[in-house]
């Protein structure tokens, strides 16, 4: 799946997304995915105990990656932070 159409595919959802989906669309574990929330490497939002992510707020910061130079695998659809 290529980068444009992950990103599409976000803004087209209209609810938070939970953390194995967000782990499945982007091809990182999911404890990753905690990981980065935690570290606030991605706009996420906690739901009492639970994470949640806004997707359109995904969308921009994989764009923003994208842009600074923290190229995603257009073959994984998988983006690593060049400042990790």
């Amino acid at each position: 799946m290529s980068i444009s159409s992950v990103i599409e595919q976000l803004r087209t959802r209209r609810q938070a997304m939970k953390v194995r989906e967000v782990a499945d669309l982007l091809n990182l574990d999911p404890d990753t995915i905690v990981r980065y929330a935690k570290e606030q490497k991605v706009p996420a939002f906690k739901v009492g105990s639970r994470w949640r992510f806004d997707p359109h707020a995904l969308a921009m910061w994989i764009e923003q990656l994208s842009i600074a130079g923290g190229e995603p695998d257009t073959k994984t659809a998988q983006v690593e932070d060049a400042n990790a």
